[in-house]
């Protein structure tokens, strides 16, 4: 059973905080790909609109996930000629309708692998502003209400930004600065900007090679956040108002699946997967252990307390934090490729293939048990975001709110 201090801890508070937990970035709130308080339907379909609140067809496609402010829904898009027309749009939670949408042409090199899109990171919120990026280093800046606050063609300031089959690093905000990871084959860096004037506050050189994984937060025993990235040379923890480096690791993580942290831990997908201890900002981590039986595929690894969850192919394995131990897998039958990561709905884990299909796992027990498998009429490659009722999922043509009847 998931008996954890993380639940336990978000199981006690007030009813009214837990309810209004925003997905605000790629995996939610920590990046934790939880949400305590949510209990969407088990089972639904769109061939006969099973538990299907809505559904919106949007202007272009999409491998970003969707985040979730409030009631606004808020997703990106692309499309047009070389998928150089790039859109954010706001949807209204309870509808569908669509409140607003800003649509620009971008100025960087909108080209990307055909099965994914310039729309492939996930947008990011610090609560008041929106902040789009896209494969063609575009970043965008909105208020809630979707007016355009200011922009930045990182693409133009930075002409040797190149990998042939695009970007997919989802920016995070931490303490007023957007971060932005960009690592290419030529102009390679991370970058932190000014949330409220797109100012550059600082920017680190980084290893020239492709790199699609996303930067995370990291806490210390000290009084300050960490940035931390991985890219498939090293991981680093970096200081997020200045862009100090306080520590670096020689390590060759995936480029693909994203770090994970709790707490003070990190686990990243390094020959399986490595955890690590972090300390005061300036000390390095000390590893913890490595388990080759728990390797990520695609998606990135969930952490609840004593208990981690990786995907690899068509397998969910579950693992202890404490030593790395496997404790059981589960087979998902005719799963097809898997490139979302899962989301943990209470004591539920919800996981969608590229071919639209949801398997509902619960997660609660000793042993994984797959509760339903459910399908939309779409291809589905970035994260669901959970509400209190209701997955809000992004395919490559809709946006979707599954929510019971």
């Amino acid at each position: 059973m998931i008996k954890t201090s993380f639940f336990v801890l978000f199981c006690m508070m007030p009813i009214s905080l837990a309810h209004a937990l925003d997905w605000t970035q790629f995996r939610g709130p920590q990046a934790a790909s939880f949400h305590p308080q949510s209990d969407p339907p088990i089972e639904f379909s769109s061939t006969d609109n099973t538990n299907i609140a809505w559904k919106v067809e949007m202007p272009g496609r999409s491998a970003a996930g969707p985040l979730v402010v409030g009631k606004t829904v808020v997703t990106t898009s692309s499309g047009g000629m070389d998928n150089q027309r790039i859109f954010v749009t706001g949807v209204d939670l309870d509808t569908g309708a669509i409140e607003w949408q800003q649509e620009m042409v971008c100025r960087g090199r909108p080209y990307s692998h055909p099965y994914s899109s310039n729309a492939a990171p996930t947008a990011a919120s610090d609560g008041e502003r929106i902040f789009a990026f896209y494969s063609s280093n575009d970043l965008l800046c909105v208020d809630l209400q979707g007016n355009i606050l200011w922009y930045r063609a990182l693409g133009s300031d930075y002409p040797k930004i190149n990998n042939d089959t695009g970007l997919s690093s989802s920016p995070l905000v931490i303490d007023g600065v957007v971060i932005v990871q960009i690592e290419t084959q030529g102009d390679s860096f991370i970058a932190g900007f000014d949330s409220k004037t797109g100012e550059t506050r600082w920017r680190v050189d980084r290893p020239r090679s492709a790199n699609w994984a996303s930067p995370v937060t990291l806490e210390t025993n000290g009084d300050r956040a960490m940035l931390l990235a991985t890219s498939g040379k090293d991981v680093v923890g970096i200081d997020p108002t200045s862009g100090k480096k306080f520590f670096e690791l020689d390590s060759s993580p995936s480029t693909i699946s994203s770090a994970t942290v709790s707490g003070q831990r990190f686990y990243v997908a390094s020959d399986g997967l490595t955890a690590y201890q972090v300390g005061s900002p300036g000390t390095q981590p000390v590893k913890l252990w490595n388990s080759r039986k728990l390797l990520p595929g695609n998606s990135s690894p969930v952490i609840i307390g004593d208990a981690i969850w990786v995907v690899k192919s068509s397998v969910l394995s579950q693992g202890s934090t404490a030593d790395g131990e496997e404790q059981w897998k589960l087979r998902l039958p005719d799963a097809g490729s898997i490139w979302s990561s899962p989301v943990v709905c209470g004591d539920r884990l919800y996981l969608f293939s590229d071919q639209g299909k949801c398997f509902v796992v619960n997660v609660g027990g000793e042993k994984g048990e797959l509760l339903a498998t459910s399908q939309i009429d779409d291809t589905v490659l970035g994260s669901p975001a959970p509400t209190e009722d209701a997955l809000i999922v992004r395919g490559d043509k809709y946006l979707w709110k599954i929510a019971k009847k």
